[in-house]
């Protein structure tokens, strides 16, 4: 009897350590952003960015692309499924095209659209975040021949700042 409560608290210890790994998540898009972050490894894409700042213009040319980093907005904006009754869902094309609307004013992404018709992904997705003091609305755009990201950003009584940062992925 007292190994039994021994193993039993052991296990679930053990159990508790554990954390679930981010594809254990459950989020709408994570398997489809892994598998197109493995697939540019593999092919060894390269990556020139477009920096854009009202009349102000830089080109960026990347050879050892971080593709983690480079995507992190993306990985950052996806929605869970948990949250997802929180999104009026509109499923065309036999599933491989869905739109997400918000129906919470709370919640930062406001619309997902993604298409993984066709073997590829071609995804859209509008962030909003806002209290009384700054307001950070971005736009953002991937499919396999690159990215886009829109931003403009106000903070009362500091600054305003809108960008855009395009992506080229390039073999």
């Amino acid at each position: 009897m007292k190994y039994s409560i021994f193993f039993t608290i052991i296990i679930l210890i053990f159990i508790g350590c554990n954390q679930p790994t981010s594809a254990d998540k459950g989020y709408i898009l994570n398997s489809k952003y892994n598998s197109l972050i493995q697939d540019f490894k593999s092919n060894d894409l390269k990556l020139i960015k477009y920096l854009i700042k009202e009349d102000k213009r830089d080109t960026l040319y990347v050879d050892s692309v971080n593709w983690e980093k480079e995507l992190k907005l993306f990985l950052e904006s996806d929605i869970s499924k948990n949250n997802s009754s929180l999104y009026k869902i509109t499923t065309v094309n036999g599933g491989c095209e869905k739109t997400l609307q918000t129906t919470d004013f709370k919640q930062s992404v406001k619309k997902l659209q993604f298409d993984s018709c066709n073997g590829g992904l071609h995804v859209n997705i509008n962030v909003e975040k806002k209290n009384m003091f700054y307001e950070f609305k971005y736009h953002l755009e991937l499919n396999e021949n690159g990215f886009l990201i829109e931003c403009n950003q106000s903070v009362k009584f500091a600054f305003e700042s809108n960008y855009r940062i395009e992506g080229k992925f390039i073999k």
